[in-house]
């Protein structure tokens, strides 16, 4: 639809402006979401973006019989889900420790260099297609001989560098009667707060350790902000954490055992407006040769459902290169639209 794509041409401050709204708590509620989702403020997340992350979280419970909604969540996290997709593979299906140097296509198929950091040497393997998922910023530095328009669709992305941290205390932050969420957001803070990581699995007011994980992105000043997070030292970071979480907690120090760093120089695509409906998100998706890309940086949302889409789609893409017959996953698309 040209009226919703037209969407993603103007910024998400730039809608709500000519709309009119102009209230301090709306601004924090769209910053907020823009932040969560994105790693951005509303100046510099596209229209369409900002919409999508509001209209994507509603749903009516009057069709839940025709429409079931359920929340797929296992102890494991997504490793769960690596698990399953891995039975049956014996180690000549992987190869683990390893970092591909080189990824070049050629007129007999597709030649891998990689380096194996277990023991030290160099290998390389051919194949007839290769699925590239890695994070989409990497591809010019490793794919070998992109063309020209591709490599700057691609350098043109930007990325959120972000902060999280595992904070293990010997009880859960809780006063009084109040329990503490799962998701817990701090009005008006620099981060977007904290999950309880066992939420699902005990009882919240049982006196027990936790983890409480902890998400700050960096919005502004992103090369600045990306040296700060990795010249910082530990020590830094832990005051960081402290001093936003005590805000909540006055007496989460007390509480406090241990706090892990977790450093993401480039976290999450920022979907800037042009980024998912413009010419270059059209590049980024293109395949090179018999090289596909999938990740969620080649639609431009950060999301586990655009990697699950655009990994599919680079899968089918590999079976038709390899002349194998199939019936597509990626069904109620209309023609050429996961192209």
């Amino acid at each position: 639809d040209t009226r919703v794509r037209r969407l993603d041409r103007i910024s998400m401050k730039d809608y709500i402006r000519s709309k009119g709204w102009k209230s301090r708590r709306l601004d924090w509620l769209i910053n907020y979401g823009c932040r969560d989702d994105y790693g951005a403020t509303m100046e510099n997340v596209s229209a369409w973006a900002g919409i999508h992350y509001f209209a994507n979280r509603f749903y009516d419970r009057r069709l839940k019989n025709e429409y079931p909604s359920d929340t797929m969540t296992w102890p494991a996290g997504n490793g769960y889900l690596i698990q399953k997709l891995s039975t049956g593979l014996n180690e000549t299906k992987y190869r683990l420790g390893c970092a591909v140097l080189r990824v070049r296509d050629e007129q007999d198929g597709v030649r891998v260099d990689y380096f194996n950091t277990a023991k030290g040497d160099y290998h390389s393997l051919r194949a007839k297609t290769v699925i590239y998922a890695a994070k989409l910023h990497t591809a010019p530095w490793v794919v070998a001989d992109l063309p020209k328009p591709q490599v700057e669709a691609i350098r043109s992305c930007e990325y959120s560098p972000w902060l999280t941290a595992a904070v293990h205390v010997r009880e859960l932050p809780v006063r009084g009667n109040e329990s503490v969420a799962w998701d817990n957001v701090l009005f008006n803070g620099p981060s977007l707060g904290y999950i309880v990581s066992d939420h699902q699995t005990r009882q919240i007011y049982e006196n027990a350790p936790s983890v409480l994980v902890y998400y700050l992105p960096f919005v502004h000043n992103l090369d600045k902000a990306r040296q700060e997070l990795l010249e910082r030292d530990h020590q830094h970071w832990v005051n960081v954490v402290l001093k936003d979480l005590t805000e909540a907690h006055p007496n989460i120090e007390e509480l406090v055992q241990r706090i892990d760093i977790y450093r993401w120089g480039h976290a999450m695509i920022r979907p800037k407006p042009g980024a998912i409906w413009g010419k270059e998100s059209e590049l980024r998706s293109e395949s090179f040769g018999a090289i596909h890309f999938a990740s969620c940086d080649v639609t431009g949302l950060a999301l586990f459902e655009e990697s699950c889409f655009t990994g599919i789609r680079s899968a089918e893409l590999a079976l038709t290169q390899l002349g194998r017959s199939f019936e597509t996953s990626l069904k109620g698309l209309r023609s050429g639209s996961s192209s």
